[in-house]
């Protein structure tokens, strides 16, 4: 008889605040855009086209549906994504690993409460995970080769349905609630955070397999320490160093260099069907789940509390 092993974080362990929360993209960008309207010394410049021109000093030409300027900015933060413009404009070079994977993401509607609880089951073509959302709605996050996934992604609504009652049949009922999208997944490390005054953040530094859902909050840590070494320096009347930047590099790559090896190795070590693989896979989930100190140090990293 076959035994199953898993894995259970309750937030209760280390805390009275829940062990993370599920937030759709739009609301942080429409929480984002609105304190945007209330800084006084922030211009918002949107829709706009922007060709950025790096000789060692900065110029960047700005093109509005109404007009166009030159700007000569001290400093330059690229967090626009994977494919970073600004990233490959500055010649920064980057690592990348395909996983030949793809993730499928869609919300889906369900009968029965999900209690708050969000479940990843991991299987041979990669995880499975259904994140809790408001009321009885679930975000799911599916990872499936990429052959596969352009199957999957053809089907009609009514067969992708089924395919995902066979996966969430606890949940009861079921209905598709949003668009269906997917996305190639890969591991993208840039070589340098720092060149001269452009820093690089979140995904135009880092992109990693989202088998821990830990992608977003690497790119909020980013955001929070620049900010701080940034506001730091302002407040006691210094500009901005070069060895402030450099610290910034030097804190953040070591940080996200650590889960960037996690998720490649934990990619590798569930996605496949390799028999020593499998055995060491789910005797280690088996020892975390039994180990309480050890368990609660991996919710205080994954939650962001270390």
């Amino acid at each position: 008889m076959a035994v199953i092993y898993f894995l259970h974080f309750d937030s209760d362990e280390i805390g009275d605040e829940p062990f993370g929360y599920i937030v759709e993209n739009r609301f942080i960008r429409e929480a984002l855009y609105k304190r945007a309207g209330e800084l006084p010394n922030l211009k918002l410049i949107a829709p706009a086209k922007v060709k950025m021109k790096y000789e060692g000093r900065n110029v960047i030409e700005v093109e509005t549906n109404t007009s166009s300027f030159i700007l000569h900015p001290s400093l330059i933060i690229g967090a626009d994504g994977k494919n970073s413009y600004v990233r490959k404009t500055s010649g920064i070079t980057e690592q990348r690993k395909s996983y030949k994977q793809m993730g499928i993401v869609t919300t889906i509607a369900h009968e029965k409460s999900h209690h708050g609880l969000a479940h990843e089951h991991f299987m041979p073509v990669g995880p499975f995970a259904v994140l809790p959302m408001q009321n009885n709605r679930s975000s799911l996050v599916w990872t499936e080769p990429t052959e596969l996934a352009h199957i999957y992604m053809k089907m009609s609504d009514e067969e992708f349905l089924a395919q995902i009652k066979k996966r969430v049949s606890y949940l009861g009922d079921i209905k598709i609630a949003s668009k269906c999208w997917s996305y190639p997944l890969e591991l993208m490390h840039a070589d340098n955070y720092v060149k001269d005054s452009v820093v690089l953040i979140g995904d135009a530094a880092h992109s990693i397999h989202p088998i821990a859902g830990q992608g977003v909050n690497l790119g909020f840590r980013d955001a929070e320490l620049l900010a701080e070494i940034i506001t730091t320096r302002a407040k006691r009347g210094l500009l901005l160093s070069q060895d402030c930047l450099s610290e910034y590099e030097s804190l953040r790559r070591m940080d996200n260099s650590l889960m960037i090896m996690a998720t490649d190795r934990l990619n590798i070590l569930f996605s496949n069907k390799i028999l020593p693989l499998k055995l060491a896979r789910t005797l280690g989930l088996g020892l975390v789940n039994q180990i309480p100190p050890l368990r609660r140090k991996f919710m205080k990293y994954a939650s962001g509390r270390n």
